[in-house]
């Protein structure tokens, strides 16, 4: 089998880890409707909401559950407790050598190749694709893939990563209903992280709830959960477009919602239009125009 390239495929892969849900550089900045700059599920529209008495209830759930996806994205596992920041997303380009040929070698271009054997525990992880040391397309799939991260425990992959680069060095690299299972917690991801060839780049996270799509776009998450967690986030909603959060000192419950903590909501007019403060796990007072409501979570 070829060795890669400059890392082993264990040590890229305890790298792996790390960039799941790094960003850098920008918001997206797509002002138009009905598109999506994504591969997958969200498909609404994408320019800035604005807050009305009619929408105003909806907008402050999207608030709520764009900043519990963050929150729940972020607790994948890391390196001795090493925080995820925009800074890591610098392994993102090492998931390449994952199926990037070397120069100089006798075999100018990979293609399919079952790297089960030197990436996981137990389970599979595979290929499929082509590319060499300039650019590729490859998708590898993990099944059950139990992968040592590097503190003692192991963390058990699920679902297909995408990556596309060029010999710019941009790169596209996207997780579809992927799955990490670490420390009795499960965390999903529907990612998709661009970078262009000065590192300028953007990610996404598309999920689902109540039957409305929803896309959270370079979330910045640091705390704990005894603390409580702060997100800076844009946060999508499919009918209404996207609202600019800031939350504080959010503590998790059980059943997914808050128990404590707050959130700031900006709209197209960028200024704050909406206020959430959690009263309960299962109630917030949301403040709107001067108005303070109790909403169910």
């Amino acid at each position: 089998m070829m060795k890669f390239y400059l890392l082993s495929l264990k040590s890229v892969t305890i790298l792996f880890t790390l960039f799941l849900l790094a960003g850098c550089g920008g918001e997206g900045g797509d002002d138009s409707s009905g598109g999506s700059s994504a591969s997958f599920s969200y498909t609404g529209k994408t320019s800035a909401a604005t807050a009305s008495d009619s929408n105003y209830k909806d907008l402050a759930l999207t608030g709520s559950y764009g900043s519990k996806m963050a929150i729940t994205s972020n607790n994948v596992p890391s390196i001795g407790g090493r925080s995820l920041n925009q800074a890591t997303i610098l392994p993102n380009k090492l998931v390449i050598q994952l199926t990037k040929t070397p120069s100089g070698t006798s075999r100018s271009t990979r293609t399919s190749q079952d790297m089960s054997a030197e990436i996981c525990e137990s389970g599979s992880a595979v290929a499929d694709g082509q590319g060499n040391e300039n650019s590729g397309d490859f998708t590898i799939t993990f099944t059950n893939c139990a992968i040592d991260v590097g503190d003692g425990t192991t963390a058990i992959y699920n679902g297909v990563a995408h990556s596309v680069y060029s010999s710019d060095d941009s790169f596209t690299i996207s997780y579809q209903n992927f799955t990490i299972q670490y420390n009795g917690t499960t965390s999903s991801l529907n990612m998709t992280f661009s970078c262009d060839s000065n590192l300028n780049c953007t990610s996404y996270n598309d999920f689902s709830e109540d039957g409305i799509t929803y896309r959270v776009s370079d979330a910045s998450v640091y705390g704990d959960s005894s603390s409580g967690w702060n997100v800076s986030a844009r946060v999508y909603h499919e009918n209404y477009g996207y609202i600019n959060i800031q939350a504080s000192n959010l503590i998790m419950c059980d059943s997914g919602g808050f128990s404590s903590g707050s959130i700031s909501i900006t709209d197209s007019s960028n200024s704050e239009v909406i206020s959430i403060v959690f009263d309960s796990c299962s109630s917030m007072t949301v403040t709107y125009n001067g108005n303070a409501e109790t909403v169910s979570q």
